[in-house]
C-alpha cells in the first residue's frame, strides 16, 4: 500500500494539466500515486496527457462529463493510500506540500484533515502578492458551519477512511461540495492548519470556482 493517493480530476484545461502533474512529480515526498480522471473533457487533454500515461507514472480513467464532484469520487474509489491528496487540474503544489503534511498527519491519529497556507499565481504561473492568514484549527465544526475556510481542496491532506466514512463529495452539490465535505469531516475528527504553503492557486478566466 502507498501512503498518498492523489487525485485530480481534469475538465477542459490542457493547457495547464501538464504542469500541475509535474509539481506532484516533483514532491520531494515519494510514496504516493497519482489517478487522473478525465471527465468528459471535450478537447485533446488525453492526447496532451499520453506520454505520462504511457510512462506509467499515473493511472488515467475516461469518463462522460458528471462534474468535479462525482470525479473526485471515482478517483477515492480507485485509492490505494491511507491518505487522500486532491488537486486540481490548473493548480501547483509547492515541493514540500506531500512531505509535511503527512508527518503532521502521522503524529496525529486524531486528524482528520490537513490543510495550509495558499499563495496565488497568475495564468503564466507567476507569484502575485498575498498575505498568508492563520484559520481554525482543532475542533473546527462550529467555524466551518459558519464558512469554508479552505479556498481548494488542495491545500489540504485527507484520511482516507474519514473520507470514506462520511461518504466523499456529494454530486448534488455544485462549486460548495467542498465545503459540504469539509462540514461532514469535522465532525467525525480535528483538523490541523498550519501556515506552511500547501498550494499554488491559479487565477485565470477558466476558472471553475468563477462559474
Amino acid at each position: 500500500m502507498v501512503s498518498v493517493s492523489v487525485v485530480i480530476p481534469t475538465y477542459r484545461h490542457r493547457q495547464f494539466v501538464t504542469q500541475t502533474l509535474e509539481s506532484v512529480f516533483a514532491q520531494s515526498y515519494r510514496d504516493y500515486e497519482v489517478i487522473v480522471i478525465n471527465d468528459g473533457s471535450p478537447d485533446d487533454t488525453t492526447d496532451v496527457l499520453r506520454p505520462i500515461i504511457d510512462s506509467g507514472r499515473m493511472r488515467y480513467v475516461e469518463q462522460p462529463n458528471q462534474g468535479q464532484g462525482a470525479a473526485r469520487n471515482r478517483g477515492i474509489e480507485m485509492a490505494r493510500g491511507r491518505y487522500i491528496a486532491l488537486l486540481d487540474d490548473d493548480d501547483l503544489w509547492p515541493a514540500d506540500k506531500l512531505a509535511w503534511q503527512v508527518a503532521a498527519m502521522e503524529a496525529d491519529t486524531q486528524l482528520a484533515l490537513v490543510y495550509g497556507s495558499w499563495h496565488p499565481i497568475n495564468e503564466q504561473g507567476e507569484r502575485l502578492e498575498h498575505n498568508v492568514d492563520d484559520f481554525p484549527t482543532g475542533d473546527v465544526l462550529g467555524k466551518f458551519l459558519e464558512g469554508c475556510w479552505i479556498l481548494s481542496p488542495g491545500q489540504t491532506l485527507i484520511r482516507r477512511d474519514a473520507l470514506r466514512r462520511v461518504g466523499g463529495f456529494d454530486p448534488a452539490i455544485r462549486n460548495s461540495d467542498d465545503w459540504d465535505l469539509y462540514i461532514r469531516l469535522a465532525r467525525v475528527g480535528r483538523f490541523l492548519y498550519r501556515r506552511d504553503p500547501a498550494l499554488l492557486y491559479r487565477f485565470h478566466a477558466g476558472n471553475a470556482s468563477r462559474n
